[in-house]
């Protein structure tokens, strides 16, 4: 499969007080460097698995007309095309609905508590983002994913987000606050203590781990496909391109707007560059940046969820230099338990592990 992602702005119609956008571009990438692209990848990849992952900014800004051109092209390229889209769905209408449903895309979105603390982060937006989510539903669209930033305002209302995401059956993620871009100062002053992180997610663990929820928990269940022997990463070999608003070319979309890392435009990029392993590259940069990964138990762990980009924000600051270890080490360290204990149990009475 070839992993594409394209960020064709990184304008957006709200201010998140931890927005980690590297600039207020008022750049929009052009709808000729993006079928330019394409045709470049039908041309490399005449027979591969694409799956696309549109982001920002907030691309619904580009219109309609734009994503539904881009779609009529890639039915004519590509034999097997996915999209995902990030959006914060406030600028949601009939016709994206329509285009999303039609099309069968994947969309991700942000929920930062239920009502105030959404608000409170994330600029007044909670409702238009539940009566968006409660359309898409009504529109049968199933592969809808919802990431909630947590911090010190929102970490006792996990259980709240957790209970609206089984309501509506939506699948649910969870991260840290990264202060990096255009609010890393305001960013820095949301982070939660380490030990509130990791106990508020593994509370959640408890309650979904012996519960029938609908909802559908990407961090946990990674973790468990990994323990249980089921990588669930990109492959190593597994090609991977983004995309910027300004059509230059970088191969992880964390890269964006970070001229040393471009690759350069895609007016006139070598056809050679299209293929880097950029999963691999990012595993292997950390391992060798930070001794202390060298080491340790849960790096298996941490190379599914993290990568080099969150190591290098963390590490500028001195009294959070350990923070995601210390944030995450408890978590794998129950999960693991939880897990060990129930596949024992399993065997000892002759069953066989549910597994995930």
């Amino acid at each position: 499969m070839i992993h594409i992602s394209i960020k064709p702005t990184l304008m957006c119609n709200l201010n998140c007080l931890y927005c980690n956008r590297q600039e207020k571009s008022k750049v929009g990438l052009s709808i000729a460097k993006v079928k330019n692209f394409f045709f470049i990848l039908a041309e490399r990849f005449p027979m591969e698995r694409i799956k696309v992952r549109w982001g920002g900014g907030e691309p619904l800004l580009m219109g309609i007309d734009f994503f539904e051109d881009i779609v009529k092209l890639q039915k004519k390229l590509f034999r097997n095309i996915e999209n995902e889209i990030s959006t914060n769905l406030t600028l949601l209408d009939e016709n994206f609905v329509r285009l999303f449903k039609e099309n069968d895309f994947a969309i991700f979105t942000s929920l930062d508590g239920i009502g105030t603390s959404h608000d409170f982060q994330r600029n007044g937006s909670f409702d238009n983002l539940s009566t968006a989510l409660k359309k898409l539903k009504e529109y049968g669209i199933s592969k809808i994913f919802v990431n909630t930033v947590v911090t010190k305002y929102n970490y006792d209302t996990l259980e709240e987000i957790y209970n609206f995401c089984s309501d509506l059956e939506l699948k649910w993620n969870f991260t840290v606050v990264v202060p990096s871009g255009i609010q890393k100062v305001q960013a820095k002053t949301l982070i939660v203590n380490p030990a509130t992180f990791s106990n508020s997610i593994i509370k959640i663990f408890d309650n979904w781990f012996v519960s029938e929820s609908p909802v559908e928990i990407l961090v946990f269940n990674d973790i468990i496909r990994y323990i249980m022997g089921r990588n669930n990463c990109i492959p190593k070999n597994d090609p991977q391109l983004s995309l910027g608003p300004d059509g230059d070319l970088y191969t992880c979309r964390l890269l964006i707007g970070k001229p040393k890392h471009s690759l350069g435009n895609v007016e006139s990029i070598n056809h050679r560059f299209i293929g880097l392993p950029a999963c691999y590259t990012c595993s292997y940069q950390k391992i060798n940046n930070f001794s202390k990964c060298k080491n340790c138990y849960f790096d298996f762990l941490c190379n599914l969820n993290h990568c080099t980009y969150l190591y290098e924000v963390y590490k500028d600051f001195p009294d959070v230099s350990h923070y995601l270890c210390n944030c995450l080490k408890p978590i794998y360290t129950h999960i693991i338990k939880c897990i060990t204990s129930e596949t024992l149990a399993n065997t000892l009475e002759g069953g066989e592990s549910n597994g995930v």
